[in-house]
């Protein structure tokens, strides 16, 4: 009797399980907008993962995928060429001819001389880079000197250009220190020919905006572009720099300084001559 009623008990669980899914599977059945859905999202282990590459690429074979791949001639990386020869060195920046691509200038700061002050180096290859010829600005007793009488004790920042006309511009900041700080400074830029080497001289370095005296002005920032266009604007050289005033005869940097940006417009054919527009506000 026990082992009877056992058996019952079991079939009736069975059938009961047996309703209960026939009614969740019923299409018919409205759906309990109480009830809690989740979706059921595999565990991370369960993800499956790309095999591993089980080819290597042989030596000297590019390994890229095929998304990566280019057509057309590849083109070849030169040595490494040194246009200088002393260190440490930064600040660099190159020009190139826009009559003659094989004709590169480029100018650097040297910190070689005078105790690791900034002196400028600039540097010129007429074989595209292949070979240099190095020199300093224009010095005396191994300083840097302009056209204005004034030896300075550095000078920062170099930039170069070369314009259509066959001139060559080197542009940079040059300093008076006092103790370890800048007492004043000026925007100077130093031009020649390309036929002449180009070889720059301290009557060629010309001043865009300088002060010879202590002063709370400083000039920073500076750079130069030529005009290579067929307009009529064609052979401009645009000087352009950083003007900061303050109040007082502050030391530089003690005090927030007004900022004031200001560019000359220099005619290459008068730039020789020391010859340049007035500086022009811009904002």
């Amino acid at each position: 009797m026990f082992r009877f009623a056992s058996a019952l008990l079991a079939c009736l669980v069975i059938l009961g399980l047996t309703g209960l899914y026939s009614v969740a599977q019923s299409p018919s059945e409205t759906p309990d907008p109480s009830a809690t859905f989740r979706t059921i999202i595999a565990h991370r282990d369960a993800i499956p993962v790309p095999a591993p590459l089980t080819e290597f690429p042989q030596e000297n074979e590019p390994f890229l995928p095929n998304f990566f791949s280019f057509s057309g001639s590849p083109y070849t990386v030169g040595a490494t060429i040194d246009p200088t020869s002393t260190v440490p060195e930064a600040e660099e920046h190159i020009a190139v001819d826009p009559n003659n691509f094989n004709h590169l200038i480029a100018m650097i700061s040297d910190f070689s001389l005078n105790g690791g002050f900034n002196t400028s180096k600039y540097a010129f290859s007429s074989n595209n880079g292949s070979s240099w010829s190095q020199h300093f600005v224009p010095l005396s007793g191994g300083f840097p000197a302009t056209a204005d009488g004034h030896i300075w004790q550095a000078n920062s920042d170099p930039v170069v250009a070369m314009d259509k006309l066959g001139n060559a511009y080197l542009a940079n900041l040059y300093l008076q220190v006092k103790g370890n700080k800048v007492s004043n400074d000026g925007y100077y830029v130093c031009s020649a020919t390309l036929a002449s080497g180009p070889t720059f001289k301290q009557s060629g370095c010309h001043a865009v905006r300088t002060t010879l005296t202590p002063s709370s002005n400083v000039e920073d920032k500076e750079w130069i572009a030529a005009d290579y266009s067929s307009s009529t604007f064609s052979g401009n050289v645009y000087a352009s720099w950083t003007h900061f005033t303050s109040s007082g005869l502050r030391p530089y940097g003690s005090i927030r300084p007004h900022r004031t940006v200001l560019f000359k417009v220099l005619k290459s054919r008068w730039a020789l001559r020391a010859k340049c527009t007035s500086p022009m506000r811009y904002s």
